[in-house]
């Protein structure tokens, strides 16, 4: 019994030693409530956009026939004519080179941290941004994807005389407003800028990281327009939703103070001793 006892006090003290090491300059955190009604509100929302998606009916010749780019937010009109396939193709990279340098960031300094502490941190810190980047996409595409649901736009290749029927008849031609590709590449980048500052707040390559996190998706939707994908609008709305959505849940997972815990053992008790400094 008593060596029982001691073998368990033994093992949970070490898991309280480790826990501490991981959270030694950790400056996100995750919370099983929040990250349960984060979960579940996307993909309820996720539901919903499929259920919009499926019921999407694309435009007919006749509806087509009555459009009139004369209707068209005046800003918007310089799109119609655009129709370029190195355009599209180019967007595709750039949206990519943001989900890279998500995961470039993501997983340097989670290597930072295993150099410094050891796979305690390791581990813990991976895991802690891969929920937050996980997050940070699943609720920029519910955003892009109910946005699409339920305004329908036609895109801009719609109103080109030079672009054939059967491209426009199909629901994707009714998808334009908010641009996707923007929207996910500006949630990656800022995500990343937004998690590197909060590790490295000192660090000279900051502005670096952010000017590269502001052009990419920037450089991603002028893209879109070019290619006749998108309106200026739809690019301008979907940056700012995307980048919003980039620093907004770093900023949820921001530790408030310093967290210092501890285990202690007193005679038949054990268990951990915490303390947050402001």
């Amino acid at each position: 019994m008593f060596l029982n006892f001691f073998t368990m006090r033994f093992l949970w003290i070490a898991l309280c030693l480790s826990y501490t090491l991981a959270l030694s300059g950790q400056p996100y955190t995750l919370d099983w409530k929040r990250e349960s009604w984060i979960g579940g509100v996307g993909l309820t929302i996720l539901a919903v956009d499929i259920g919009l998606h499926q019921s999407m009916q694309p435009l007919s010749v006749a509806d087509i026939a009555q459009l009139d780019a004369r209707d068209v937010f005046w800003p918007d009109r310089s799109a119609i004519d655009n129709n370029s396939a190195a355009a599209n193709r180019r967007s595709n990279i750039a949206q990519w080179s943001s989900f890279v340098m998500a995961g470039m960031v993501s997983g340097g300094l989670v290597g930072q941290s295993y150099r410094q502490e050891g796979k305690a941190a390791f581990f813990h810190e991976g895991f802690i941004v891969g929920v937050m980047l996980a997050e940070t996409n699943l609720l920029a595409l519910d955003g892009t994807y109910l946005m699409k649901g339920s305004v329908r736009r036609p895109r801009p290749y719609v109103y080109n005389a030079q672009v054939s029927i059967d491209r426009k008849t199909t629901t994707e031609a009714r998808r334009s407003f908010f641009s996707g590709h923007t929207s996910l590449a500006a949630a990656n980048t800022f995500f990343a800028a937004s998690v590197f500052s909060g590790y490295f707040p000192e660090s000279r390559w900051k502005p670096l990281v952010w000017g590269v996190a502001i052009a990419l998706p920037a450089w991603t939707g002028v893209e879109r327009v070019l290619a006749g994908k998108h309106f200026p609008t739809d690019v301008l709305a979907g940056y700012a939703f995307g980048a919003f959505t980039g620093w907004l849940v770093p900023r949820l997972h921001r530790q408030q103070g310093n967290l210092d815990v501890r285990p202690f053992s007193g005679g038949e008790s054990i268990g951990l001793e915490m303390s947050l400094v402001f």
